[in-house]
This record gives C-alpha cells, sequence and structure tokens, in this order.
C-alpha cells in the first residue's frame, strides 16, 4: 500500500529527526538520521521537470529459490520492470529549466511516464507548429492545444524543443510501440514481444523481449529502424509543469528517491530506490574511468612527442657539428702506414 505524508510523518522506511523544520510555504522539508534532507513539494506549478535515466529494476527472487527466472530460448533469464526517473527545476524566467536538483530521483514506471509525456510533448509541439511557423496568435481551435501556447518566449523555446519532431526523421513511429504487443516469431516458433526498454546507457528504446508483459529482455533493441522523435524529444525537453497536471501527477505516484532511500512511495516490492543509487554510481565511475583513459593517454602522447622531439633535435645537432676535413687525414699519425713493420 502507497504511503502519503500525513502532517508531519513520512513513509516508515526513512527515520526522521524529532524536529524537521519548513523550507517554504510550498514544501516540507524533513531530515533523517544520516544528514540526509528532502523536501516534499505541495506545489509544482512554479516548476519544470527534466527526464533523469532509464534504468531496468530487477524483479526479486520467490521464497522458494525459483526467483523470476523464466526459461525461453534454451536459457533462464530474469525479469526485469524498467523505470524512468525524473528532476525537479526551478524556472530561470526564460520558459526553460533552471537550477534542477539532481540529488532526488523521482522514479515512475517506464510505461506511465512515457504515457503522459508524450501525451504532453505532443500537444505542446502541436501549438508550437500551429502558432509558431508564421508567428501567428492562438485563436479558436483546440482549448487542450491552446493552453500550451502561452508566454511571450513560448515560440522561441518551443522550437528549439519540438525541433526534432518540427523537422521529423525518416524511421519508424516509436509511439506505435508504448504497450507490450507481439512482434515476430523466429524460425524455431518463438514468439517474440516488443515495448518501450531502457539501453545500457540510460535512454529510452524499443526493446524485444520473451514474455507478452516485456519484463524478460531478449535484445536490447528492437530493429525496426526507429525515428525516435518522440522519445529523445521526452528525454530533452523542459516540461512547465503550470500548463497541466502532468507534474502533479507524476510526483504523486513516484518513489521519492534520494541516497538509494525511499522518501516517499512504495518501494516494498522492488528495490527502485537501491538500483537508481546503485546505477548512478556506475555511470559516475564509467565517466572518471574515461576521463582518466584520456588522460593517461594524453600522457603518453606529450611523453612520446617529447622524446621524438629530442631525438630530433640530437639528430640535428649530430648532423650539423663541425668535422675534420678529409685532406687533414693525410698526415694522420696514427695511420697504418706509420706503424712499425713487423719482420
Amino acid at each position: 500500500m502507497r504511503c502519503f505524508f500525513v502532517f508531519l510523518t513520512l513513509c516508515p522506511v526513512v527515520t526522521l529527526s524529532t524536529t524537521p523544520f519548513f523550507a517554504n510555504s510550498n514544501g516540507r522539508r524533513l531530515e533523517d538520521g544520516d544528514g540526509n534532507s528532502y523536501t516534499y513539494l505541495n506545489d509544482l506549478s512554479s516548476y519544470h521537470t527534466r527526464f533523469g535515466k532509464c534504468i531496468r529494476v530487477k524483479v526479486p527472487n520467490d521464497n522458494d529459490g525459483e526467483g523470476n527466472s523464466y526459461f525461453y530460448n534454451n536459457r533462464y533469464h530474469a525479469q526485469y520492470i524498467p523505470y524512468a526517473s525524473f528532476h525537479t527545476c526551478e524556472s530561470d524566467g526564460d520558459d526553460s529549466c533552471g537550477n534542477c536538483d539532481y540529488s532526488t530521483h523521482y522514479a515512475i514506471d517506464l510505461e506511465s511516464y512515457l504515457e503522459a509525456n508524450v501525451v504532453y510533448i505532443q500537444n505542446y509541439c502541436e501549438a508550437c507548429a500551429e502558432n509558431c511557423g508564421d508567428r501567428r496568435r492562438v485563436e479558436d481551435g483546440d482549448d487542450n492545444v491552446q493552453n500550451y501556447a502561452q508566454g511571450e518566449n513560448f515560440c522561441t523555446s518551443c522550437t528549439d524543443q519540438c525541433s526534432l519532431i518540427l523537422a521529423g526523421r525518416d524511421g519508424t513511429d516509436e509511439t506505435n510501440y508504448l504497450g507490450c504487443q507481439q512482434s515476430d516469431a523466429d524460425e524455431n516458433g518463438v514468439q517474440y514481444y516488443s515495448g518501450p526498454q531502457c539501453s545500457s546507457d540510460g535512454n529510452i528504446v524499443i526493446g524485444l523481449f520473451y514474455d507478452d508483459e516485456c519484463t524478460v529482455k531478449s535484445s536490447s533493441e528492437y530493429d525496426l529502424e526507429f525515428s525516435y522523435n518522440s522519445f529523445e524529444t521526452v528525454e530533452n525537453i523542459c516540461i512547465d509543469c503550470s500548463l497541466d497536471d502532468t507534474c502533479g501527477d507524476l510526483y504523486v505516484a513516484s518513489s521519492h528517491c534520494l541516497n538509494g532511500k525511499t522518501y516517499y512511495g512504495d518501494d516494498d516490492d522492488l528495490p527502485v530506490c537501491k538500483t537508481y543509487k546503485i546505477a548512478t554510481m556506475e555511470w559516475v565511475y564509467a565517466v572518471r574511468q574515461k576521463s582518466i583513459g584520456g588522460q593517461v593517454l594524453l600522457g603518453v602522447m606529450v611523453v612520446a612527442f617529447t622524446g621524438m622531439f629530442g631525438f630530433l633535435v640530437y639528430s640535428y645537432y649530430v648532423r650539423h657539428t663541425r668535422k675534420i676535413p678529409l685532406a687533414s687525414l693525410d698526415n694522420d699519425t696514427t695511420s697504418a702506414a706509420n706503424f712499425p713493420q713487423v719482420s
């Protein structure tokens, strides 16, 4: 059962200090015994949100030891559920994300995240196309779309954020695969299914699965040459929470994760917050390793260049140092002719 805030109480997964304090009139700020603080926002209308990461959360094993392993295609596979996270951001006054709180992940299952945000970008970018192509103002039409065309900087912001959708790309529309559905069967009669999935670098793609719930992965991506116009827009757009209820609905339905702990939401069945902490540490470590590797390579190149430069300088010096003319060897007293002959 999902637990909610009641006055100053919080979900029992976190032990709070006895004297929590209020950050501001829009939120309740609480601290745990480890010195971590968290603010639950009562109203997101003055905020923006930005996509964080897409990760696969493993379904824990059952008590009988069978766990969540499924036998497909001659081997056992684990079961995973994809989750997407987002961050809250303070507006910078230009209809875009300003200062974002990247310390907290608001994580929700990928299907729910896409269901809400694909609708948002479709309405937002449709309003952009209708009103900013020739800079016309909104007059009569669909109120659902008109509500998005607000603010004097709307066209400047939306044409940038909707550039992929407005320009278009060749390829299969990935939004036709938002739900788990049947795909092709192989020559052995194995039926595959396709649906939204997380790539290894935390982006959203269409994956291929063995089961009809799209939890047992067969391949990281389904090879249909998707355009990914919508998914990439969802990943990069700065969502204005004042335009509709998308932010608030996702905020309430999400697990609020800070440093691997669940501060709000139901995290009993799946280790969502713990998985996000581990994944974030792995991504940071990979970036650092890449950075260290680049520094080592640069150092090797510098040493090699320095050595080569020194060798060339030395070679030039040896070749151009003044030498004794050949003619002077005529009076060389060390020549063989000046040694005593042995009889």
